[in-house]
């Protein structure tokens, strides 16, 4: 049961519930030391699994909304979260055509080519 100081801190609307407590420096919401989305998830919804991940279907780290959480494993939540990005850590737009699909996943072809090119220059 989570205590009613810490649902005091959750501002529900029709979409997400927004946790306007702490918020660590990732943005996901803290209480007493623990992801407010996972205790949530726990509480609201059932008994989280060893190694499995909660996946925010918003993509709002700070949604605690039980119908925008769900259980999956680590390499599907990368996956996800890759689906949904839309521009990589370098600021290219991520298209079809600009995505370089790897052994170990896939890549933004762009930042690719640019490592390769500095990789052979490099060489020497």
């Amino acid at each position: 049961m989570l205590p009613e100081r810490c649902w005091n801190q959750v501002n529900k609307t029709d979409g997400c519930w927004m946790w306007i407590g702490y918020r660590n420096h990732n943005g996901y919401g803290a209480y007493n030391r623990r992801s407010v989305h996972r205790l949530v998830y726990e509480h609201l919804v059932g008994p989280l699994i060893p190694d499995m991940e909660i996946d925010h279907l918003c993509n709002i780290r700070a949604c605690v909304n039980p119908d925008h959480l769900e259980q999956v494993s680590s390499s599907e939540n990368e996956s996800r979260k890759f689906d949904r990005k839309q521009f990589c850590n370098h600021g290219h737009l991520l298209t079809p055509d600009n995505i370089k699909y790897r052994k170990h996943g896939r890549c933004c072809r762009r930042c690719f080519n640019d490592r390769r090119n500095a990789w052979r220059a490099n060489r020497g």
